[in-house]
């Protein structure tokens, strides 16, 4: 998604009314793309209400140009009761008020509130642990990409996913991401660049009983072959070749690599025949733990390409 184009609230005042749909109360952290560098956020009858301004990611078209993103984003706590909604009022501060702390990269980095810790190692994401539970898992994240086929039968294209010869995916990047940390008193952020043209965040929010991923992705550089670049999670999991993804956001249904419930299947595509539609989520689990993936947005992804790795495609150039 990309978020930092609003030109309503860049200039840092004005009100948002926030509209919960739910039949029950709603707690969010609420973004604001913003041109200054702090924030004053009030309810309408005037209490204070916790907020940070952090950077934003860049904003680009899908051509590559610059999209006239906002250069900060501003994070402030929400309230909304079931079916109503809240009203807030923003402005600039008369005096300057605390930034949120800014931090270059560490060797090792943790983000951690009441319920969560990940630990970053060498720029990447490491290690989630649920420190209520005191459970820990690996959850390594890598940005790989696909070389798509050309010339052997079906080629890769807008209808067809299919890797050059079942390929393995390769990082994007060799080296080791930048990396820099943000904390306030709303979120705790870890912002990397992954070479030219990756940049993520990752936020731990105060309160919050998981991790939010954003992107941007591209321009893809052109090449002689296609791209299909993927976010990849690696845990220490031990899933035998299962994962679970949610049919149309109903219900799970168990995947199983190179298998069909209903009929016998003649797998030709290790990668592709082994990727599955991601409408809100999907997951990895064995007998002591689960690793789950959220979506904002219909992806394509697996579980079951390779043992214990949750994988979604974000952008594919050809």
């Amino acid at each position: 998604r990309n978020v930092s184009v609003c030109a309503a609230t860049r200039s840092g005042a004005g009100v948002v009314v926030l509209w919960n749909g739910l039949a029950q109360d709603r707690s969010e952290v609420v973004e604001l793309p913003v041109n200054v560098h702090a924030l004053s956020v009030q309810t309408l009858d005037g209490t204070a209400v916790p907020s940070q301004v952090v950077p934003s990611l860049p904003s680009v078209t899908n051509y590559g140009a610059p999209a006239g993103g906002a250069l900060g984003t501003a994070l402030f706590s929400a309230r909304v009761p079931a079916m109503g909604f809240a009203a807030f009022r923003f402005s600039t501060p008369s005096s300057l008020a605390e930034r949120a702390a800014d931090a270059r990269h560490a060797e090792t980095v943790t983000l951690e509130n009441e319920f969560l810790a990940l630990v970053f190692v060498d720029g990447n994401l490491e290690r989630i642990t649920d420190k209520t539970s005191g459970v820990s898992a690996q959850a390594k994240q890598s940005w790989l990409m696909y070389n798509s086929s050309r010339g052997e039968g079906q080629n890769s294209g807008a209808y067809i996913f299919r890797p050059y010869n079942a390929s393995e995916a390769v990082p994007v990047f060799s080296a080791a991401p930048t990396l820099s940390v943000v904390r306030g008193p709303v979120a705790d952020e870890v912002h990397q660049t992954f070479g030219q043209w990756i940049s993520q965040r990752v936020r731990l929010a105060k309160g919050a009983r998981h991790a939010e991923i954003t992107y941007t992705v591209g321009p893809i550089p052109v090449g002689a072959d296609g791209k299909e670049v993927v976010t990849r999670i690696s845990a220490d999991i031990q899933t035998a070749g299962e994962c679970y993804t949610d049919s149309n956001g109903r219900e799970m249904l168990l995947r199983k690599r190179d298998f069909r419930s209903t009929w016998r299947l003649n797998q030709t595509e290790r990668v592709a025949g082994n990727y599955f539609p991601v409408v809100t989520s999907m997951f990895i689990k064995d007998a002591a733990r689960q690793l789950t993936l959220l979506t904002d947005a219909t992806q394509a992804g697996s579980g079951c390409v390779h043992d214990g790795e949750l994988e979604a495609m974000v952008h594919r150039r050809g």
